[in-house]
């Protein structure tokens, strides 16, 4: 059963693979789009976990052992998890679920916060941030933009973990070779500048512990994107104007240039995806639709049964 909410190739191959798993999925908003996408994915044969307030009473002791709940009475908590975001992260935490969906009415802010302090970040991987997937209007491009909702002012080992988080990612959901750019407003060391420098030293760190993956920098967009102009900026280019992985140097470009590819450019923005938890939690935008929903649950479906070959 599929209906109008896969409404396009993109959101089909997603559906399918989706299917595959039988994640646990915790949609804990109440409204008309989440309570859509919600009837939905059941009537197709998601596990849709419902809050459970029966075992308040367990995870006030769970989130007791806590550092930030550590002075907290019990009444405390438990007026903490009368929030349905705290209640699912607390419910993930306690392996009740697999992933949260959340966001069309909270900010990301607290969806962040509130996964971060319960589910906690991945060791391996020491930060928590994020990519979207854009989408082109025919659905024949397919991008990752990152990082975008999350680290302010990456340093150079940051913006190497958020590149090799968003190839493993953009792999996993599309099956194709991540081909990574290192964004700047310098091309093959036009410009002299320590923001530049950032951006250089990370692409460096990037090759050295990542050779198998394809990318470049320091480049700018439109060499990134355009074959003819990357080769009159970069004749030794190996992208070559193909890149599918936009890295940007810091969350005000990410930001700015995925809503203006949105808004201007006709895109879907599937996002923010978030990587480096211990948990899959994915935020939403306050504006999204319940096709925006479907599509980021059944990411969340994947990325939380997988693991990305690149």
């Amino acid at each position: 059963m599929k209906q109008n909410l896969i409404n396009n190739s993109i959101s089909n191959f997603l559906y399918e693979k989706a299917k595959k798993y039988n994640t646990r999925i915790i949609l804990p908003e109440d409204n008309l789009r989440t309570n859509s996408a919600k009837q939905f994915l059941i009537k197709s044969g998601f596990d849709i976990k419902e809050l459970n307030r029966d075992d308040t009473d367990l995870y006030i002791e769970n989130l007791s052992k806590f550092k930030f709940a550590q002075n907290w009475t019990s009444s405390m908590i438990r007026e903490y998890l009368d929030d349905p975001i705290h209640l699912s992260c607390a419910m993930v935490a306690n392996d009740e679920a697999d992933c949260v969906i959340a966001g069309s009415q909270n900010p990301t802010s607290k969806i962040i916060r509130t996964a971060i302090r319960l589910i906690g970040i991945e060791k391996s991987t020491k930060w928590v941030s994020s990519m979207f997937l854009m989408i082109s209007p025919d659905y024949k491009k397919i991008f990752a933009f990152s990082d975008c909702a999350v680290i302010p002012e990456p340093d150079s080992e940051q913006l190497t973990n958020i590149a090799f988080q968003t190839a493993k990612m953009y792999n996993l959901l599309t099956d194709l070779k991540p081909k990574i750019a290192f964004l700047s407003f310098s091309t093959n060391g036009s410009a002299s500048h320590y923001r530049v420098d950032k951006v250089i030293e990370s692409c460096n760190l990037f090759k050295k512990k990542y050779p198998n993956i394809c990318c470049e920098g320091e480049m700018q967009v439109d060499a990134a994107l355009d074959s003819k102009i990357a080769l009159r900026k970069n004749k030794n280019s190996s992208i070559n104007g193909d890149a599918n992985i936009l890295i940007f140097p810091n969350l005000d470009s990410g930001n700015i240039g995925y809503k203006l590819v949105q808004k201007l450019g006709g895109y879907l923005a599937w996002g923010p995806l978030m990587f480096g938890l211990n948990k899959t939690v994915h935020d939403l935008s306050r504006g999204c639709t319940a096709e925006d929903i479907v599509n980021t649950t059944l990411i969340a479906s994947i990325q939380s049964n997988s693991n990305a070959n690149i």
